[in-house]
């Protein structure tokens, strides 16, 4: 009889477990889903409202700010995902704790040395009609970091769809209001597009 049990509460175990990954499964396709309906919006927004120069310089510093924000991480984001999973497992909260801190101090220190070294060189030898955009990418770039980190350790938390919202929803919904934001203020002031 006792033989019996462990397999039922196990068959049980398991049944719960498939069906919390088909429930996080679907939310991430979903989050993931809405994300990309929403990049479509924006870009075709934004295509129909810049100029063909203004269009090309923003697809280029958002790819280079996104490129930029993955070096800056410095790889840490994973080892992150992995870490805390591991001590939340053993629960060593004080080395999860130390190893979140040591991630955002030395990936704040890379983006403050690459920000300053960044700006300089993009005042020294860019364009001037790079200057704001470039200065914008990089800023960019180190909130894209350090989303980067809170995403990690939020994954080795288990908290996978928490960990997506803010680049599926918020990011995209904040371009998509700032975009409405700016045609309602251009069309009060008379500006024609």
């Amino acid at each position: 009889m006792s033989g019996g049990q462990p397999s039922a509460v196990s068959g049980v175990a398991s049944f719960l477990a498939r069906h919390d990954l088909i429930r996080g499964g679907a939310g991430v396709f979903g989050l993931k889903s809405s994300a990309a309906a929403l990049g479509f919006v924006n870009g075709v927004i934004l295509a129909r409202i810049l100029s063909l120069e203004a269009f090309g310089i923003l697809a280029q510093v958002v790819a280079a700010a996104m490129t930029l924000a993955t070096i800056l991480t410095l790889g840490t984001p994973s080892l992150l995902t992995r870490e805390v999973a591991a001590h939340r497992a053993h629960e060593s909260w004080s080395l999860m704790k130390g190893i979140v801190y040591w991630s955002y101090r030395n990936v704040l220190l890379v983006c403050f040395v690459t920000l300053i070294l960044c700006l300089v060189l993009l005042l020294a030898y860019a364009p001037t009609s790079w200057r704001i955009p470039g200065t914008l990418g990089i800023l960019m770039a180190v909130f894209m970091a350090v989303n980067l980190l809170r995403a990690g350790v939020l994954r080795g938390l288990n908290q996978v769809i928490i960990a997506d919202i803010p680049e599926t929803l918020v990011q995209p919904l904040t371009v998509l209001g700032l975009i409405g934001l700016t045609l309602h203020l251009a069309s009060r002031d008379g500006v024609v597009w």
